[in-house]
C-alpha cells in the first residue's frame, strides 16, 4: 500500500552561509541554521475498510524520519489495532507480517461491512500511544462495464542516441457514475495489477502491480455526465509479457469526499512533470491524529471503500513480439530455466484464465 507521499528536506548546518561566502565574499557574517535532530521520528499510518466481493481490512504502521530522505520506513509490530462502526461495534485486526496488520471477513464474522455505515481506526503502539482516524463513510460503488485498448507508436531513442519504434498499449473504462446507493455520483479511485504467462522449464502466471507512480480518480458528483466513456487509465509499454497472454485487472473503489480530497493532494505530489504552475510539493494532511497530544504529525489516511473488479484479456498489439527465452544458445535470463524463479510466479493458473 503506497498510500503515504512525503517529500523530506536534508538540512546541512552551515550551508548556507558557506555558499553566500563563496560566491559573494568573507564580507559577510556567517549564518548558523540549526539541525534538527536525526533521530526525530513520525507515525505514518495507511489503511482501508473495504466492502465488496472480499470484504476485509488492511493496515500498514511505520516509523518515518523526518529529515533522513534516504531513510526506509521501520515497521511498528505488535500494535493492537481495532476498527469501529458507527455502533460501536469494534473488530480487532491481527498483525500478518511486521508493521502489516489485515483481516479478511468471512460469514463467521458478525461485524460488517456494508455501504452507507461509518467506520474508523483505532490503534495502540507497543508504547502506548493512541491513535484515531475520523469517521469514514463507506459509499457504494458503481459496476464498471468494459475495458478497451488502443496502441500507439511511439519513437524512441537509446542510450547510444539511435532511435526505434515501441507500441504502447492505452487502456480505457467505460463505468456508470452512480450506484443504487449513490445516485448523486460516486467519487473513484482506481489501481492495477496485471497477469501474464511465461513458459520458462515450466508454464507459470506472474503478477505484477502496475502504475504505482500515479493517482488515478475520478469526481462523479461533479461530473455533468451520468457514465464515463472510453476514460484513460493507464498504458504499457507492449513487451515479452504479452507474448503469451496477458489480463488486466482494474479495481474500481469508492471513496467519501474526503478521502478524494486526500488522494486528490497525493496526486498532486506524486503525479507532478515539473512545470512551474504546478503545486509545490509537501506534506498531505491526513485523518488519523494523536488521541493525547493532537499537535504530533501524523501521516496517513484510513479510508472505506467498496470495491468492483473488472478484469481484460488483453488482446494482441501491431507490432511484432519475441518470447523473453527467444534465442540462440543458453538462457541468459534466469527465467527462462525456471520461471518459478520470478518472484512473483506461480504454477496455479488464475480461475479468470481463458
Amino acid at each position: 500500500m503506497n498510500f503515504l507521499i512525503e517529500i523530506r528536506n536534508v538540512w546541512f548546518k552551515g550551508l548556507v552561509s558557506l555558499l553566500i561566502a563563496g560566491l559573494l565574499g568573507s564580507c559577510l557574517r556567517e549564518i548558523e541554521l540549526s539541525v534538527p535532530e536525526a533521530n526525530l521520528k513520525s507515525v505514518a499510518i495507511r489503511g482501508f475498510i473495504q466492502a465488496g466481493d472480499t470484504a476485509k481490512v488492511e493496515v500498514k504502521i511505520t516509523y518515518i524520519s523526518n529529515y533522513k530522505a534516504f531513510e526506509l520506513p521501520k515497521a511498528i509490530p505488535n500494535a493492537v489495532v481495532t476498527v469501529m462502526d458507527e455502533t460501536g461495534d469494534q473488530l480487532l485486526v491481527p498483525m500478518r507480517s511486521n508493521g502489516d496488520y489485515e483481516i479478511i471477513l468471512r460469514e463467521e464474522h458478525d461485524f460488517r461491512i456494508e455501504p452507507g455505515k461509518s467506520y474508523r481506526l483505532s490503534v495502540v503502539t507497543p508504547e502506548g500511544k493512541r491513535y484515531q482516524s475520523t469517521m469514514e463513510v463507506l459509499q457504494s460503488v458503481p459496476k464498471p462495464e468494459k475495458v478497451t485498448q488502443l496502441s500507439e507508436i511511439r519513437t524512441l531513442f537509446n542510450s547510444a542516441g539511435n532511435s526505434y519504434e515501441q507500441e504502447y498499449l492505452q487502456f480505457q473504462i467505460n463505468t456508470p457514475l452512480s450506484s443504487p446507493g449513490n445516485p448523486g455520483g460516486t467519487f473513484l479511485k482506481w489501481s492495477f495489477s496485471g497477469t501474464y504467462k511465461l513458459s520458462g522449464g515450466k508454464i507459470c502466471y506472474i503478477y505484477e502491480p502496475l502504475n504505482l507512480e500515479n493517482v488515478v480518480i475520478f469526481n462523479g458528483r461533479a461530473s455533468r455526465q451520468n457514465e464515463l466513456t472510453d476514460f484513460y487509465l493507464l498504458e504499457e509499454p507492449y513487451d515479452y509479457r504479452f507474448y503469451e497472454g496477458y489480463y488486466l485487472t482494474v479495481r474500481q473503489q469508492s471513496l467519501s469526499e474526503e478521502a478524494y480530497h486526500y488522494w486528490e493532494q497525493i496526486g498532486r505530489v506524486v503525479n507532478r512533470t515539473g512545470g512551474i504552475f504546478e503545486a509545490p510539493a509537501g506534506k498531505v494532511q491526513g485523518n488519523i491524529y494523536n488521541m493525547d497530544d493532537e499537535s504530533e504529525e501524523v501521516f496517513g489516511y484510513f479510508y472505506a471503500t467498496e470495491e468492483a473488479i473488472i478484469r481484460y484479456k488483453v488482446s494482441p498489439g501491431i507490432s511484432y513480439l519475441r518470447h523473453l527465452c527467444f534465442q540462440v544458445g543458453p538462457p541468459a535470463n534466469p527465467y527462462c530455466g525456471n520461471c518459478l524463479a520470478h518472484p512473483r510466479s506461480s504454477l496455479d493458473k488464475p480461475d479468470y484464465w481463458e
